[in-house]
C-alpha cells in the first residue's frame, strides 16, 4: 500500500506539472504570432500565397485542437485565388501521438471553394500540389472520429475541350474513419456543366470499409439518387444501388446487386428504364458477369414502346466484351397499329469505342391493326447488325420472308433522339391485297398503261423521319399488277412524301 501511495503521488505531481505547462502555454503562446512564418514557409515550399484572415485558436485538453478562421491559397506563382475556406476545426487525441498514431477526433470544414483548371497544353493548376517529396517520411496510422464538410463549391474548367463544370452546395458527413472499420458516408451536391449540359442535384449514401496496407476498399449498400437535366433529357430521376469492392494490389474489381432505375423525358417521349446486373467481376484484365436484364418503356402522344432485354452472361476485358444469345422483345403500339418483334443474337462490343455487334441476328416480327386485312402481317429475318453509341448510328443487313414475299433489306439509323431511318429494301413479289382492307364496291381500276411520274402522299407517316428506296419485282394491288416498281422516299418538312413513283403497270 505504501508503494502504491508513492506511485499515486508521483502520478499526481506529473498531472499537475503537465496541467501547469498546458496552462502556461495556453496563456503565453499565441499561434497568431507565427502567421508570418507560416505564410513565408508556404511561399518557399509551394510558391503559393497563403492568407490567414481570422485568428487561430488552440485547445490542449482533452484533445489538441485548432480553430482556423478564414484562409485562402493562391494559384502557383500567382496572387489569383485557387482555394479558400470560411472556417475549419481540427482536433487530435494527445496520447496516440506518442506512438505515431494520428487519432483525429474531429475535422469540420465550412465554406470551401476551389477552382481546378486543365490548360490547353494539358497542364493542370494542381500539378505542383500533386508532386511527391522524394524523401522517405515516416507514416502515421490515422483514426478519425468523424469528418464534416459543409456549404462547399468546386469548379472545374477544361480549356482543351471548352468544358466547364461546377459542383456547389457540397455537404459531406462520415462516421469513424479507420483501417478495417465500416463507416457511414453521406454526400449531397448540385452539379452544373456544359459538355454535356448538366443541371442535377445528387445525393449519395453508402458504407465505406478500407485497408490501406492491403489497398482494399469496399462500398456497401450504395444508394445514389439524382434529379435534374442531362443533355436533352429533362425531368430526369435516377437511382443506382448496389455494392462495389476494389483491390488495387491485385487489380480486382467487383460489383454486386447493381440496379439502375431511370425516368425522364426527351422531347415528347417519356421513358422509364430498369436495369439489373447481379454480379460483375474484373480481374487479371478479364471481365465476367452474370445475367443482365433491362426493361424499358417509352410513351408519347402516338403510343407506347416496350423493350425487354436479356443478356445471359458477359465475359471479356474492361474494354472488349461478348455475351451468349441475347434476346430482345419489342412491343410497339402507335395509334391503331400494334407491332411485336423478337430478336436474338450473340453480342460482342467495345466499351471504349461504344460499339456493339450482333453478328448472327434472328428476328421475328408481326403487325396487326384495323387497316391490315386478315390477321395482319408476320415474318422472319436473319442477318447481322452493328451499333455505334458514340456516333449514334446503327446498320443492319437482313434477309427474310413475309408471307409469300422474299425480302432483302439494308437498314440504317442516324441519330437516336429522334432517330433518322434510311433503308434500301428489295422485295421479289408482293400481293398487297392480302394485307390491305378490301376496296369499296365499284372502285375504278387503273388502266393498262404506263403511269406518269407523280408524288405519293404518305402523310400517315408524318412523324417518321425516314428516307430510302423500295423496289418490288412484282406488285399486285387493287386488282392491278405492276412490275419493276420503285419508290424513292424522302422527308419533306413535317410530312413524309415519296420523291417519285415509277412503275410498268400490267394486267
Amino acid at each position: 500500500m505504501k508503494y502504491l501511495r508513492y506511485v499515486l503521488m508521483v502520478l499526481a505531481v506529473i498531472v499537475v506539472v503537465i496541467a501547469g505547462m498546458a496552462a502556461y502555454i495556453a496563456a503565453t503562446f499565441d499561434p497568431n504570432d507565427y502567421k508570418p512564418q507560416i505564410i513565408e514557409l508556404v511561399k518557399q515550399k509551394q510558391q503559393r500565397t497563403l492568407r490567414l484572415d481570422g485568428d487561430i485558436k488552440l485547445a490542449f485538453w482533452p484533445s489538441l485542437g485548432a480553430d482556423l478562421g478564414g484562409l485562402s491559397l493562391s494559384e502557383f506563382k500567382s496572387d489569383q485565388e485557387f482555394a479558400a475556406v470560411e472556417s475549419a476545426r481540427v482536433s487530435l487525441a494527445l496520447m496516440p501521438l506518442l506512438s505515431k498514431q494520428l487519432v483525429v477526433n474531429e475535422v469540420t470544414i465550412k465554406g470551401v471553394r476551389a477552382s481546378i483548371v486543365r490548360y490547353k497544353d494539358g497542364r493542370m493548376n494542381i500539378d505542383d500540389l500533386l508532386t511527391r517529396d522524394d524523401q522517405k517520411q515516416e507514416q502515421f496510422k490515422f483514426d478519425i472520429d468523424h469528418v464534416a464538410i459543409e456549404r462547399s463549391t468546386l469548379n472545374f474548367r477544361d480549356e482543351t475541350k471548352g468544358a466547364e463544370y461546377a459542383l456547389s452546395d457540397i455537404n459531406l458527413k462520415t462516421g469513424r474513419i479507420a483501417n478495417g472499420v465500416p463507416t457511414k458516408v453521406s454526400v449531397s451536391l448540385a452539379v452544373k456543366g456544359n459538355q454535356p449540359k448538366l443541371n442535377i442535384n445528387a445525393d449519395l449514401k453508402t458504407r465505406l470499409t478500407f485497408d490501406l496496407e492491403q489497398q482494399q476498399y469496399a462500398l456497401e449498400e450504395i444508394v445514389l439518387e439524382a434529379k435534374g437535366q442531362v443533355a436533352d433529357i429533362n425531368n430526369l430521376a435516377a437511382k443506382v444501388a448496389g455494392n462495389a469492392t476494389a483491390s488495387l494490389k491485385t487489380g480486382e474489381f467487383n460489383f454486386g446487386k447493381l440496379s439502375v432505375a431511370l425516368t425522364g423525358a426527351s422531347g415528347k417521349n417519356n421513358f422509364d428504364v430498369r436495369l439489373d446486373a447481379p454480379q460483375l467481376n474484373f480481374a487479371d484484365g478479364k471481365a465476367i458477369g452474370d445475367k443482365v436484364t433491362m426493361v424499358a418503356k417509352i410513351t408519347n402522344p402516338q403510343g407506347t414502346t416496350g423493350v425487354n432485354l436479356t443478356l445471359p452472361g458477359i465475359e471479356g476485358t474492361a474494354q472488349v466484351f461478348k455475351s451468349g444469345a441475347m434476346t430482345l422483345d419489342l412491343d410497339v403500339k402507335q395509334g391503331d397499329l400494334t407491332l411485336k418483334s423478337k430478336l436474338s443474337s450473340p453480342v460482342s462490343g467495345n466499351l471504349q469505342t461504344q460499339q456493339v455487334s450482333l453478328p448472327k441476328l434472328v428476328a421475328s416480327i408481326s403487325a396487326s391493326g384495323p387497316n391490315l386485312a386478315g390477321k395482319g402481317v408476320s415474318g422472319e429475318f436473319s442477318g447481322g447488325a452493328n451499333i455505334d453509341w458514340a456516333k449514334q448510328n446503327a446498320q443492319a443487313n437482313l434477309t427474310g420472308k413475309v408471307g409469300d414475299s422474299n425480302i432483302k433489306a439494308r437498314l440504317g439509323v442516324a441519330g437516336f433522339t429522334p432517330p433518322g431511318i434510311n433503308f434500301d429494301i428489295e422485295i421479289d413479289q408482293l400481293d398487297a391485297d392480302r394485307y390491305l382492307p378490301p376496296q369499296p364496291a365499284g372502285g375504278k381500276s387503273a388502266g393498262a398503261h404506263k403511269q406518269p411520274e407523280q408524288l405519293l402522299d404518305l402523310s400517315g407517316l408524318k412523324n417518321l423521319h425516314a428516307y430510302g428506296t423500295l423496289r418490288i419485282g412484282s406488285l399486285k394491288a387493287a386488282g392491278v399488277k405492276a412490275s419493276n416498281v420503285k419508290f424513292d422516299i424522302k422527308p419533306e418538312g413535317p410530312v413524309t412524301k415519296s420523291k417519285k413513283l415509277t412503275a410498268d403497270v400490267r394486267r
